[in-house]
């Protein structure tokens, strides 16, 4: 067994981590990669306005489940849930202990590997995991990691490997704050956890969620989800824009096309089709799920009514059991799944999953 430990505040966790994590996977041959985020950082102290442990921790689980790896990527709260710092070597050796005989690799980026020897207990580090360095940019990776890397060697033995990213993320969590405080930053984020913080207000980022432009009430969305069903969602609102086409149903006055898919589980719409009636004469289901007998009602041309409505619920109900559009439209999962040949058409109650 192969396991790599990434540690760190993850305040907040961005690209850059995520590139680091495929790089060492495929580079070093792990089985699995854990993030584990620290308590209380023995180098550093997290700012008076952080975000607490949970958020950390659920953001770093958003940013983990984004690369789509089940069963090689996971995220483990043992630093959280102990008291004290947060001391690298305590971890290892609690790792040790529940997996004796692994070959465990530590994964940390240049500054820390540039002061490994200042750690509390180094030797007992090196002895219990080998020490994979993240080089950001190719400066990163000249003549101080080498000889940093050879002095780890022979003064405690250690196993060093050096990794060049290939992708630049060249930014520090302390400019990301920053940069979020001020309205950007967002491309240095996956955008689950960029939702998320919206949704939460941190690091000064907080929005109207009623006014929010599609990117962030995209991200927004897919913060509510696992990133298993993003591309289902997206191809869900492409054929809710494409049906809306065909039927003449006109755009909202600003101009945004109509967009709806409804959180599993949630009863909330993380995208909203605006301006439309059914020709019954009522509007789409709200609450958590709709009606059964709604299959049969919403597969009609839809028009517009002067006064302005929320479709809230499910655009098309019949997603789910896959009935035929009486006006001889194929069943909507059926067009869904075909077009995007990965999704998995099971697990949710009729209506819910859209």
């Amino acid at each position: 067994m192969k396991p790599g430990i990434y540690g760190g505040t993850f305040n907040p966790p961005h690209l850059g981590h995520l590139t680091s994590a495929r790089l060492a996977l495929d580079a070093l041959g792990l089985d699995e990669l854990r993030f584990v985020p620290a308590a209380l950082p023995p180098h550093k102290r997290l700012p008076p306005d952080a975000p607490g442990r949970g958020a950390r921790l659920e953001m770093v689980e958003l940013a983990a489940d984004g690369l789509l790896l089940p069963g090689r990527v996971s995220v483990s709260d043992m630093e959280l849930s102990r008291p004290g710092k947060s001391y690298t070597a305590d971890t290892l050796e609690q790792l040790h202990a529940q997996n004796p005989g692994a070959e465990l690799w530590l994964m940390m980026g240049t500054d820390m590997f540039l002061t490994l020897q200042n750690w509390r207990e180094p030797e007992r580090i090196t002895a219990l995991a080998g020490i994979c360095a993240f080089a950001r940019t190719q400066a990163d990776c000249g003549e101080l990691l080498t000889i940093q890397a050879e002095h780890l060697r022979k003064t405690f033995g250690a196993k060093v490997c050096v990794l060049q990213l290939p992708q630049v993320v060249d930014v520090s969590s302390t400019r990301l704050r920053e940069l979020l405080a001020r309205g950007e930053g967002w491309e240095y984020l996956s955008p689950a956890v960029y939702g998320y913080i919206l949704r939460h207000g941190l690091y000064g980022a907080g929005r109207d969620l009623k006014r929010l432009p599609d990117r962030e009430l995209r991200a927004c969305s897919y913060s509510m989800i696992r990133a298993k069903r993003i591309a289902h969602v997206k191809g869900t609102e492409e054929e809710a824009v494409r049906l809306a086409g065909r039927r003449r149903v006109a755009r909202p006055p600003g101009g945004d096309p109509p967009r709806l898919h409804q959180v599993f589980g949630t009863g909330r719409a993380v995208a909203i089709m605006r301006e439309i009636w059914y020709r019954t004469g009522r509007i789409g289901a709200a609450g958590r799920q709709a009606p059964p007998l709604q299959d049969g009602r919403v597969c009609g041309p839809a028009r517009v009514r002067g006064e302005r409505r929320h479709l809230r619920g499910h655009f098309l109900a019949h997603h789910r059991k896959g009935r035929h559009d009486p006006a001889g439209e194929a069943p909507l999962c059926r067009r869904l799944h075909g077009a995007h040949p990965g999704l998995s058409g099971g697990g949710a109650p009729a209506g819910a999953g859209l």
